[in-house]
């Protein structure tokens, strides 16, 4: 176990279970253990990942073979740029369900972010093994191979994602998204907040859809004095359709909403 990962885990302020590959889950322990990952993926849609950490490590401790939650831990563990750690977690859900092709694009994703293309390859070949028609699976690979510098592979792969429906979604910075917004309803400054005089800026990922809809909103920072009404306000912005070749595609971007208060 790394320390970034045990530090996590202690930063979750629970102790770390150990793995019991065994170990048989009752009926009504599955159920509550399902309600606290869902709980996790709650808190890590909102940005809340110490806590979010806690309820995957809850869900773990009343069900040791849950590998759902080793995903949900991985994906946090992204977020918070610690790669090493989310492949530990990957590693736990792929030896618990070996058939989950999802695990391995993660598994994958993250290891092309620790530049390690040729086992992320690996990954998603696994991946579609399990599932012919993982048109997501095609299209990280393509990511993968262009690493490489593979292009006709590249470009091959990413064709069949297509052909299975994927939809292209490229990155685009702030500034230059924020000059196609057609609709911004501004954010009601928390009472609380404005009474104790907390100012600051909420940072936000954000996709946005091909219809230039918000689609998908993740919290990266921001006081949570202020981030409620921030993301509250954001998900309702709407943008000028974003094209490529004349197609329209998804958008991930970074959004900042500011508060100040006047003097």
């Amino acid at each position: 176990m790394t320390i970034a990962y045990a530090g996590a885990m202690l930063l979750a302020g629970i102790a770390i279970a150990p793995l019991h590959l065994g170990a048989q889950t009752p009926p009504d322990e599955t159920a509550r253990a399902e309600a606290a990952k869902q709980e996790g993926d709650r808190l890590t849609k909102a940005g809340e990942y110490a806590a979010a950490l806690a309820a995957y490590v809850r869900a773990i401790q009343i069900a040791p073979r849950f590998a759902a939650a080793y995903k949900g831990m991985g994906m946090v563990h992204r977020r918070l740029r610690q790669p090493e750690s989310a492949i530990e977690d990957y590693d736990k859900a792929i030896r618990l369900d070996p058939e989950d092709a999802e695990a391995y694009v993660e598994r994958g994703g993250t290891r092309l972010t620790l530049r390690q293309p040729e086992q992320a390859i690996e990954d998603f070949d696994t991946a579609i093994e399990k599932k012919p028609d993982y048109a997501r699976a095609y299209a990280a690979r393509s990511g993968a191979r262009s690493q490489l510098a593979d292009k006709a592979g590249a470009a091959e792969d990413m064709a069949k994602a297509r052909s299975l429906g994927f939809t292209m979604r490229i990155r685009v910075g702030g500034n230059v998204q924020q000059a196609k917004l057609i609709s911004q309803p501004r954010p009601v400054y928390p009472k609380e907040a404005k009474k104790a005089g907390i100012t600051g800026v909420v940072r936000m990922d954000a996709i946005v859809g091909q219809d230039g809809a918000i689609q998908d909103l993740t919290l990266v920072s921001g006081d949570p004095a202020l981030a409620p009404a921030a993301m509250d306000a954001v998900r309702q912005w709407v943008y000028q359709p974003t094209l490529l070749n004349g197609a329209p595609v998804e958008v991930v971007t970074q959004i900042d909403v500011t508060f100040t208060l006047s003097r």
